[in-house]
């Protein structure tokens, strides 16, 4: 992405995701089962690409306005029609008895998404050179270049340090939003179908507030802050969930609340740790692969620790979840150290005073200490990352053939 442009990813990507659509409707005409998992395939590469070229594009055009607003509007877009997906999807394959229906109306969808994304590129094509996002890097390119390793290798020390300490917490937030129906029903009884309905909760106020935490983010900064409380948060959820019998509406609300922050302050702060807009897309496509790789890890490593529980239940699952969120409570206030000696606190000020102290910094002719590359930093964040995925993956393909005996 960083070396072709997001414009052209994007288009590529979202007509895969067209394609990958159409296929699956297709297959449900034929019932081909082959041909719905390969269009589903496509659908996930596509869609995951897609994402990544909204965020490359992004800080271009609102860093030093909006750029905090503008994620989280992103993120309560994607969590709206999420909810509207999941509430029709049901009702959709009911129409004239016709389960394919719903993979039709998918398809609609992503033909009116395709066409918007090639409205962007007209509109983006309209605009002066001046105002276009910066023109990609040189494309004739070796072996080695080919696989993006150089682009990564350039990716500064803070933003390593970040991800690789927040790599097992976005998979806290999975496995408990995976099992949150299930909880309800081991620890109160809850017939499946009302844990479900109380479990969409979660998402119907992050709608809301996502955006209005973005604006505060923007006008007042103290991003990390929101680390630790956030964390502090979903150490209360966790606990009123799987340790006691209240009502689950009342931790699900709270977790709702938590929900709002849980990934906004990382999104808000990728482009900061990043000078410049030549490795937004590397920097967003690493940040994902930590996430998906600490998704792994942690939904394996609960339903291991479940499994050996007495009656399954999910008390050890809890105690291991809280102590995690305890650490990131912790973190938050070593982040906010090395941010005010490594970034002269950019990551807690306001947008605006962001923005004039990297202009400040740039003036002086030198760059922020956390934004500099470090070879240790890199090898060692680099080599946990791989180390992750290589450990999820045969841990996964492990516990897969062990369940299916």
């Amino acid at each position: 992405m960083d070396r072709w442009g997001g414009k052209r990813v994007a288009l590529v990507s979202s007509f895969i995701v067209l394609l990958g659509s159409v296929l699956a409707a297709v297959s449900s005409v034929h019932n081909d089962y082959g041909l719905l998992v390969g269009g589903e395939i496509l659908i996930g590469f596509g869609s995951t690409v897609s994402q990544v070229c909204q965020f490359k594009l992004y800080p271009h055009y609102v860093t030093g306005r909006h750029m905090a607003l503008v994620f989280g509007l992103t993120l309560a877009w994607n969590r709206l029609i999420s909810v509207i997906a999941k509430v029709a999807a049901v009702p959709m394959t009911k129409l004239d008895h016709n389960w394919g229906w719903a993979l039709w109306i998918s398809a609609i969808l992503c033909a009116f998404s395709f066409a918007s994304v090639v409205a962007y590129a007209l509109y983006e094509r309209s605009l002066p050179k001046a105002y276009r996002p910066p023109p990609s890097a040189n494309r004739k390119q070796n072996l080695l270049q080919l696989t993006g390793i150089p682009l990564v290798l350039q990716l500064p020390k803070f933003y390593w340090i970040l991800n690789a300490t927040q790599m097992l917490q976005h998979g806290v937030w999975a496995v408990y939003n995976s099992n949150v129906a299930d909880m309800q029903v081991k620890t109160r009884g809850t017939t499946t179908q009302a844990a479900g309905y109380n479990s969409s909760l979660q998402s119907v106020i992050p709608v809301v507030l996502t955006p209005v935490a973005g604006l505060f983010f923007d006008r007042c900064g103290h991003r990390m802050t929101f680390v630790s409380l956030t964390a502090a948060l979903y150490i209360v959820v966790f606990a009123l969930i799987g340790l006691t019998k209240v009502n689950a509406l009342a931790p699900i609300i709270l977790s709702s609340f938590a929900y709002v922050t849980n990934l906004l302050p990382y999104f808000a702060a990728l482009p900061i740790l990043i000078d410049g807009n030549e490795l937004m897309g590397t920097a967003f496509g690493v940040f994902q692969a930590f996430a998906n790789s600490g998704s792994l890890i942690m939904n394996v490593a609960a339903g291991s620790i479940q499994d050996k529980t007495p009656h399954q239940k999910y008390t050890r699952v809890i105690y291991f979840m809280i102590a995690l969120k305890i650490v990131d409570v912790l973190l938050g206030p070593v982040y906010i150290w090395l941010d005010r000696r490594w970034l002269r606190g950019s990551l807690q000020s306001p947008e605006r005073r962001r923005v004039a102290i990297l202009k400040e910094v740039h003036a002086e002719g030198d760059t922020l200490e956390g934004l500099k590359k470090s070879k240790w930093v890199t090898a060692v964040c680099g080599g946990i990352l791989i180390a992750m995925t290589i450990s999820g993956i045969t841990i996964y393909v492990i516990y897969s053939l062990g369940a299916s005996d």
